[in-house]
C-alpha cells in the first residue's frame, strides 16, 4: 500500500514540475524539430501550439534551400536572422557553409 503511495506521489510530483515553455524554448524546439530530433519535436506539439514560431519547419527548410544554392552563411544570418543557425545540422554546415 505505501508503495503505491510514493508512485502515486512520485508521479503527480512529476507532472506538476514541468516548467513553462517561453517562446524561445519553443523557437529552439522548432528548429531541434526540423532537424529530425523526436523528443523535441513531441515537446514542440504538446507545449508550443499558443505561440507564433518563426523559425517554422518550412522558414528553415527555405534557409537551407538556399545554404545548398551556394549562398554564404553570413547571407543566411543577414536574410533570416542569427537564430537560424539553429535550423542546420553540423553535416549542413560542414557540406555547405561558406
Amino acid at each position: 500500500m505505501i508503495c503505491k503511495f510514493i508512485s502515486i506521489f512520485l508521479i503527480l510530483f512529476a507532472i506538476s514540475c514541468e516548467k513553462p515553455y517561453s517562446q524561445n524554448d519553443c523557437e529552439l524546439l522548432s528548429m531541434k524539430s526540423y532537424k529530425g530530433i523526436p523528443q523535441a519535436s513531441a515537446d514542440f506539439a504538446k507545449h508550443c501550439q499558443k505561440y507564433k514560431i518563426k523559425y517554422t519547419h518550412e522558414l528553415c527548410q527555405q534557409a537551407l534551400n538556399d545554404l545548398i544554392k551556394a549562398t554564404s552563411l553570413n547571407i543566411i544570418k543577414k536574410k533570416y536572422g542569427d537564430a537560424v543557425i539553429g535550423c542546420f545540422t553540423e553535416n549542413d554546415l560542414s557540406n555547405f557553409a561558406k
